[in-house]
Protein backbone atom coordinates (compact mmCIF):
# COMPACT_ATOMS: atom_id res chain seq x y z
CA UNK A 1 0.00 0.00 0.00
CA UNK A 2 3.34 2.31 0.64
CA UNK A 3 0.89 5.40 2.13
CA UNK A 4 4.30 6.48 4.68
CA UNK A 5 3.83 2.86 6.96
CA UNK A 6 1.71 1.51 9.43
CA UNK A 7 -0.79 0.42 6.90
CA UNK A 8 -1.72 -2.59 5.63
CA UNK A 9 -4.66 -4.51 3.04
CA UNK A 10 -6.21 -7.76 3.23
CA UNK A 11 -9.07 -9.64 2.19
CA UNK A 12 -10.96 -11.11 4.72
CA UNK A 13 -12.57 -14.65 5.01
CA UNK A 14 -16.22 -12.76 3.41
CA UNK A 15 -14.17 -11.63 -0.04
CA UNK A 16 -14.26 -7.85 1.01
CA UNK A 17 -10.87 -6.32 1.12
CA UNK A 18 -10.02 -3.94 3.88
CA UNK A 19 -7.34 -1.59 3.53
CA UNK A 20 -6.29 0.22 6.96
CA UNK A 21 -3.74 2.92 7.89
CA UNK A 22 -2.02 4.21 11.54
CA UNK A 23 -2.55 7.91 11.88
CA UNK A 24 -1.02 9.44 14.54
CA UNK A 25 -2.32 8.86 18.59
CA UNK A 26 -4.65 10.70 20.45
CA UNK A 27 -3.52 13.56 21.70
CA UNK A 28 -5.32 12.89 25.00
CA UNK A 29 -5.21 9.47 25.94
CA UNK A 30 -2.16 8.24 23.50
CA UNK A 31 -4.23 5.37 22.20
CA UNK A 32 -3.64 4.10 18.69
CA UNK A 33 -5.81 5.40 15.92
CA UNK A 34 -6.22 4.26 12.26
CA UNK A 35 -8.52 5.25 9.45
CA UNK A 36 -10.11 1.81 7.87
CA UNK A 37 -12.12 1.34 4.55
CA UNK A 38 -13.55 -1.26 2.60
CA UNK A 39 -14.55 -2.59 -0.78
CA UNK A 40 -15.39 -5.28 -3.50
CA UNK A 41 -11.79 -5.14 -5.07
CA UNK A 42 -8.10 -3.95 -3.05
CA UNK A 43 -8.06 -1.02 -5.57
CA UNK A 44 -11.74 0.15 -4.60
CA UNK A 45 -10.56 -0.13 -0.77
CA UNK A 46 -6.92 1.30 -1.02
CA UNK A 47 -9.10 4.58 -3.08
CA UNK A 48 -11.54 5.07 -0.27
CA UNK A 49 -8.89 4.78 2.70
CA UNK A 50 -7.07 7.36 0.02
CA UNK A 51 -10.38 9.79 0.30
CA UNK A 52 -10.52 9.45 4.02
CA UNK A 53 -7.55 10.03 4.20
CA UNK A 54 -7.60 13.72 1.91
CA UNK A 55 -10.86 14.42 4.03
CA UNK A 56 -8.64 13.89 7.29
CA UNK A 57 -5.33 16.12 6.53
CA UNK A 58 -7.86 18.52 4.81
CA UNK A 59 -9.45 19.03 7.46
CA UNK A 60 -6.75 19.50 9.70
CA UNK A 61 -6.57 16.58 12.11
CA UNK A 62 -3.10 16.00 11.32
CA UNK A 63 -0.03 17.96 12.93
CA UNK A 64 1.46 18.11 9.74
CA UNK A 65 -1.10 19.11 7.78
CA UNK A 66 -1.87 22.76 6.64
CA UNK A 67 -4.53 25.22 8.56
CA UNK A 68 -7.80 24.12 7.55
CA UNK A 69 -10.15 25.55 5.10
CA UNK A 70 -12.07 27.77 6.87
CA UNK A 71 -15.60 26.03 5.38
CA UNK A 72 -14.09 22.43 6.44
CA UNK A 73 -13.35 23.64 9.95
CA UNK A 74 -16.74 25.16 10.32
CA UNK A 75 -18.59 22.56 8.80
CA UNK A 76 -16.99 20.20 11.41
CA UNK A 77 -17.53 22.74 14.00
CA UNK A 78 -21.32 23.13 13.37
CA UNK A 79 -22.14 19.63 13.34
CA UNK A 80 -20.08 17.90 16.24
CA UNK A 81 -20.41 20.67 18.90
CA UNK A 82 -22.88 23.76 17.93
CA UNK A 83 -25.80 21.92 16.73
CA UNK A 84 -26.87 20.10 19.27
CA UNK A 85 -26.73 22.73 21.75
CA UNK A 86 -28.34 26.02 19.97
CA UNK A 87 -32.10 26.85 19.72
CA UNK A 88 -33.90 26.43 16.36
CA UNK A 89 -33.79 30.59 15.31
CA UNK A 90 -29.64 30.79 16.85
CA UNK A 91 -29.52 27.20 14.58
CA UNK A 92 -30.87 28.92 11.68
CA UNK A 93 -29.06 32.29 11.99
CA UNK A 94 -25.21 30.16 11.98
CA UNK A 95 -26.75 28.24 9.06
CA UNK A 96 -27.49 31.45 7.31
CA UNK A 97 -23.75 32.75 8.25
CA UNK A 98 -22.10 29.58 7.07
CA UNK A 99 -23.75 29.71 3.64
CA UNK A 100 -23.05 33.37 3.33
CA UNK A 101 -19.33 32.27 3.87
CA UNK A 102 -19.09 30.06 1.62
CA UNK A 103 -20.15 31.89 -0.83
CA UNK A 104 -17.28 34.76 -0.49
CA UNK A 105 -15.03 31.89 -0.08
Amino acid sequence: MAMGGGGSTYKSADGIWHAAIDIEPDRATGRRRRLTAQGKTKAVANARLRMKLDAYVRKGFTPNSPSPRLMDWLETWYHERAEANLRPNSRRSYENAIVRLNKIG
